[in-house]
């Protein structure tokens, strides 16, 4: 869920920037690539770098939490009983020294 929280994209948006995608074929898919032009003629190509924002923060800390519970959860010595009943469920833990 943490992973899903954040869009993902190719961003080639600078000033004098231009995205170029070459096909290489059906089992080599595609390549992206940026070329940003100077003033003096000169010229740098490389590949287009991935933008990551956040986008969905209820993800993000439900992701969080589903670690941290699932860290609680196999970490803890012995697992706490869990019951339904009719008036509901309850979950039971008992500790002694």
């Amino acid at each position: 869920m943490t992973a899903l929280a954040f869009n993902y994209r190719r961003d080639c948006d600078g000033p004098g920037q231009y995205r170029t995608t070459i096909d290489h074929g059906f089992y080599y898919g595609t390549s992206d690539y940026c070329t940003t032009y100077y003033g003096d003629g000169r010229a740098h190509t490389e590949h287009t770098p991935i933008d990551i924002r956040l986008a969905r923060p209820g993800m993000l800390w439900t992701g969080i939490g589903a670690i941290g519970g699932g860290l609680v959860v196999a970490l803890w010595p012995s697992a706490p009983a869990f019951t339904v009943e009719r008036d509901g469920w309850r979950v039971q833990k008992q500790f002694s020294w």
